[in-house]
């Protein structure tokens, strides 16, 4: 029975992919920032990815009663909706040391386990927004690029073990990431089209698939022997927007963006 830590289990991706995994007969451990008194399907452990000695006592804590660490899911996260010239200092840090620094702690907190065990899987969930950029989600769009950008360079460092990195970029799910969108300010002469743009987003957003797809995915990525490194989770028009935006010149990428968004 594999051992599986995902963070940020409380909604969203991080509970489907925990009830799917507890489902199947793997041993998981979900990390909350507060104690649940609710009887779950899987274990949970107080986490907070912004301060590195809870990560500590969290993976200690897991390793204490299952002895092994098969499958790390770093899920963990939030977004920003704004001008970036706009935000707070404040946010830009809370951002990228939950969106980042968070799964490069955890990720560094379970690495000398798998060496150890020379067998591992570290799965990242990124964004398709850190595939190409979403406009007035500019911090988000950044950390999940960063994501990408690591997760990438991971794999080489990786290469002569068994541990496999795999990065998977979601499109537009229904989560609660829509309501807990945190909004920064922005220029009132750009207000109209910021509302237009945010109109066009929560749709999109609200009118996702179900988490659970997304977590199906996640299952048979744990179940391959040899994974794809990377993985764009969504609908048909997700996966094909990831591929245009590499085939296509960059200014008409930019018009199909614009266009989608009403800009």
């Amino acid at each position: 029975m594999k051992t599986v830590v995902i963070t940020g289990v409380s909604s969203g991706f991080g509970k489907a992919i925990a009830e799917t995994l507890a489902a199947k007969g793997y041993n998981v451990y979900g990390t909350v920032r507060k104690p649940i008194s609710e009887t779950l399907a899987y274990k949970t452990i107080v986490v907070d990815v912004t301060r590195p000695e809870t990560i500590t006592a969290g993976i200690n804590e897991v390793l204490a009663q299952t002895g092994r660490i098969d499958v790390l899911i770093n899920n963990a996260g939030f977004g920003l909706t704004g001008e970036m010239e706009l935000t707070t200092p404040e946010d830009r840090k809370r951002i990228f040391d939950t969106n980042v620094f968070g799964y490069i702690d955890m990720i560094n907190a379970v690495l000398p386990t798998m060496r150890k065990q020379n067998e591992g899987k570290i799965i990242n969930i990124a964004s398709l927004a850190g595939v190409f950029a979403i406009p007035y989600q500019g911090f988000y769009s950044t950390t999940k690029f960063a994501i990408n950008g690591y997760s990438e360079a991971l794999r080489y460092e990786l290469k002569s073990t068994k541990i496999k990195v795999v990065v998977v970029n979601p499109g537009d799910y229904k989560t609660s990431f829509t309501a807990n969108r945190i909004l920064t300010p922005i220029h009132e002469e750009d207000r109209k089209i910021f509302d237009t743009v945010v109109k066009a987003i929560v749709k999109d957003e609200t009118g996702g698939l179900d988490p659970k797809h997304c977590a199906n995915l996640i299952a048979k990525i744990i179940e391959k022997d040899k994974p794809c490194f990377r993985y764009v989770a969504g609908r048909l028009d997700h996966k094909l927007s990831a591929v245009l935006c590499r085939l296509f010149p960059n200014s008409w990428f930019f018009k199909i963006i614009e266009g989608h968004y009403n800009m």
